[in-house]
């Protein structure tokens, strides 16, 4: 098989499917009571990694497909799909079961060991992206937090071949 030189780098949640409203739920099986997403991100590091280790494996059935999204990558032909998520390697199964139940291609689904999870989101996917644009011509990068594209950004000097996209519900926006 032909190495291919394009590689997509996909975040999984709320840019492939939309997970956030299972974390109401975990918030309140955790802490007893309703947080909202902000809320959540300005907890401790441990109690936000039980509140969405939580969300991702009780309330999985929540997840809601990106339409757009997954319409995108449908029409991809000639690059490598790379799912690329946070979670904690731990939860690959309940991951993999997801993107298989709604026939997602993909070549490789790129999860945090326990060692990268002691780095912020934004800072593992930057070393992550770094691996892809040493070994591809062309990179594209989509994700639904702007903090993580900003982080990569000011990171990486003006690359050919290299693409960062925010996905929203509706759109997917160059950046």
């Amino acid at each position: 098989m032909d190495r291919k030189s394009d590689a997509l780098l996909v975040d999984f949640d709320d840019t492939l499917f939309f997970t956030g409203g299972a974390l109401p739920l975990a918030t309140k099986d955790v802490l007893g009571k309703r947080m909202a997403r902000d809320e959540i991100r300005r907890l401790d590091r441990k109690t936000k990694h039980r509140i969405y280790e939580v969300a991702q494996t009780k309330y999985t059935g929540m997840s809601v497909p990106n339409r757009l999204m997954i319409w995108k990558l449908r029409r991809v032909k000639n690059a490598e799909i790379v799912v690329m998520t946070a979670r904690s390697a731990k939860l690959r199964g309940y991951t993999v079961r997801l993107l298989k139940k709604h026939n997602i291609r993909f070549d490789r689904l790129l999860m945090r060991d326990r060692k990268a999870l002691l780095l912020r989101d934004e800072e593992w996917k930057l070393r992550e992206i770094m691996k892809f644009l040493k070994a591809y011509a062309n990179v594209s990068y989509y994700d639904d937090k702007i903090e993580n594209i900003s982080y990569a950004k000011a990171r990486v000097a003006k690359r050919a071949g290299f693409g960062m996209f925010l996905v929203k519900p509706n759109k997917i926006i160059k950046q």
